[in-house]
């Protein structure tokens, strides 16, 4: 049997209230060529790139893996890796820290390779563009058309208690030139990393009773493209069709190339004076996934927690600062903390699979 060739872009066309409705698909064995190597039409996979920062370092004996290449097994922080280890690399011994000494800020030269600009005292900026923003230099000039050059969050919103300043302090992505930067600063509040990622896309609220659902408009071109797919095709697209349905709430309109996440509740305010950090990460990490997925964007960026910042992992009971607790050596809280980032880190790749098959 001859194989199906699918265009990047095929939709699932159908019609809701009169209005014409397309739902995007995920990326299917029928839109590549024969190796999986590039697109049916010889054109190179479309690439993503991501940022995952968080601050005050590890405990190595506990972080670091053992051995090389296939062989290498997680350690005990990295245990929440498990369901993904098959694609994760773990590089150590790597360092490129800044010539220009200054406590707490001298790793921040990780992302651009530029000794840092020193402001005084804890202050310090950034000395040049970060590798996102080179990449997406690169993205946006072979795909102009991309509606969101790339978008940055942030999930602790805590702030140094040293009173560590600059904008190494406040981002990890800076775009420009050496001397003229621009810190891209995150966002914090999920329902404004929506805004920025599909607001432009959203209709009106409709406050009339909900109509049927975009994914039923669908339904009848979906089982039709489904008979000419193989298995493993299928599944995806069965599993896609399923994640939308799943966070689709409330959407009753017409919606562009991509059928979009409903508008989170999540906006990352304290409970209690404990931030949902759990939560917000799932929020975070569900609204990256779909906008790779549905390509509003190829560059992301998150910054977990800041350096110096007074983050408590709360849901723990952690007890005290991780910051602080990075200090004392042997600190089993320390360790624990670690171990709770590559948990939340874990939640981000989760997502990204289930939104992407």
């Amino acid at each position: 049997m001859k194989k199906l060739a699918l265009d990047r872009r095929t939709l699932l066309r159908g019609l809701l209230g009169g209005a014409g409705v397309s739902v995007g698909l995920p990326l299917l064995e029928a839109m590549l060529n024969d190796s999986g190597t590039a697109l049916a039409d010889g054109s190179d996979l479309p690439c993503r790139f991501l940022m995952f920062y968080w601050a005050d370092g590890v405990d190595i004996a506990s972080f670091e893996p053992s051995g090389t290449g296939d062989a290498w097994n997680l350690s005990e922080a990295l245990q929440p890796l498990a369901a993904s280890k098959s694609y994760v690399n773990i590089l150590t011994g790597l360092q490129n820290p800044s010539t220009v000494a200054k406590t707490h800020h001298v790793g921040m030269t990780i992302f651009n390779g530029y000794n840092y600009i020193d402001g005084g005292g804890l202050d310090s900026d950034a000395g040049g563009p970060t590798i996102d923003q080179l990449i997406a230099d690169r993205i946006m000039a072979q795909n102009p058309d991309l509606p969101v050059r790339s978008v940055h969050t942030q999930i602790s919103k805590r702030q140094s208690t040293d009173g560590d300043g600059g904008t190494n302090a406040i981002a990890i992505s800076h775009r420009g030139e050496p001397g003229n930067l621009v810190a891209n600063t995150p966002i914090t509040n999920p329902r404004e990393v929506w805004q920025t990622l599909f607001g432009s896309f959203a209709e009106p609220i409709d406050t009339r009773p909900p109509r049927l659902k975009v994914i039923d408009a669908v339904r009848a071109d979906a089982a039709r493209l489904r008979k000419t797919l193989g298995t493993e095709d299928r599944k995806r697209l069965d599993a896609h069709l399923q994640g939308i349905d799943e966070l689709q709430n409330k959407i009753d309109a017409a919606t562009p190339a991509c059928m979009l996440p409903g508008e989170p509740t999540e906006e990352n305010v304290d409970v209690g004076g404990k931030e949902p950090i759990t939560n917000v990460t799932q929020a975070m990490s569900e609204l990256i996934a779909y906008a790779f997925t549905c390509d509003i964007t190829r560059v992301a960026t998150v910054m977990f927690k800041r350096f110096v910042s007074a983050t408590v992992f709360d849901e723990i009971q952690a007890g005290e600062i991780h910051h602080s607790a990075s200090h004392q050596a042997g600190n089993n809280t320390y360790k624990q903390g670690v171990t709770y980032v590559m948990e939340r880190f874990a939640q981000l790749l989760a997502a990204r699979e289930r939104v992407s098959e």
